[in-house]
């Protein structure tokens, strides 16, 4: 069963690597390009800070949640399986099989975004513009908001599996996290407030400056809270769920 799972995570991984390749290519390239003799350093910050860019909130809540949650749906598939229900008799450990999955995932899926990045990013600018910019230390940092950010997109999911159903659990999410940069795009003073959601990438604010190291830890802080409370949650209707409602159906 484990080189069951292993297999569907590589499968997704190779499909999720691919896509974000070409997602920072079309992204980045043509800003590149159109660059001219704009300074190198102004590029830099350019392709990090850019609205609809490859690191900008917009991707993160929007496009990268979809292939992320058609990951996490398919690597999970076999968790909520009679099969398993069955095998396991327990539903502490077909949570903590889920949460350890939906972790993973959300590393798997913040690794590959970064290492993209950061190889991209070094083809087209000098060591020079890179270490002085201490660009490889923001985007480890940012590796584990994102990670905490989608861990939190994953639970979020399996709440919405526990209340409808899977055929739109996928949706209620999507629709989520689109309403909520809807809102934040409205209403600019939420960003300023700092929402956990606003928080998903952090490594523009780091790169120009505009996070001290005591923001950064706030940011984290909230929010790893806030991921403690969905899990809080979502254990509490997990422990209520008749897992055998579907099969009966």
């Amino acid at each position: 069963m484990r080189k069951y799972k292993l297999s569907k995570v590589i499968i997704s991984s190779v499909i999720i690597f691919v896509f974000l390749v070409i997602h920072w290519i079309f992204c980045n390239i043509p800003i590149i390009l159109k660059s001219g003799s704009v300074d190198r350093l102004n590029l830099f910050v350019s392709l990090l800070c850019d609205n609809g860019g490859y690191e900008y909130r917009q991707s993160m809540m929007v496009i990268y949640i979809i292939p992320f949650l058609l990951g996490i749906s398919y690597i999970t598939s076999y968790d909520f399986s009679i099969f398993n229900i069955v095998r396991t008799k327990s539903k502490n450990r077909i949570f903590n099989q889920y949460l350890i999955n939906v972790i993973t995932w959300s590393f798997l899926f913040s690794f590959f975004h970064e290492i993209i990045n950061i190889v991209g990013m070094n083809c087209v600018f000098s060591n020079s513009v890179i270490d002085n910019n201490k660009f490889i230390l923001s985007s480890l940092i940012n590796l584990f908001a994102m990670t905490i950010f989608y861990a939190r997109v994953g639970m979020i999911y399996w709440i919405y599996k526990i209340l409808a159903s899977e055929k739109i659990s996928l949706l209620l999410t999507l629709v989520t996290y689109c309403i909520c940069y809807y809102f934040m795009f409205l209403f600019p003073v939420l960003g300023e407030i700092g929402l956990p959601c606003y928080d998903c990438s952090l490594i523009g604010g780091m790169i120009t400056d505009s996070f001290t190291l005591e923001i950064i830890l706030i940011k984290f802080f909230k929010g790893i809270m806030l991921l403690i409370g969905i899990l809080i949650l979502c254990l509490y209707l997990w422990k209520d769920k008749d897992i055998f409602e579907d099969e009966r159906k």
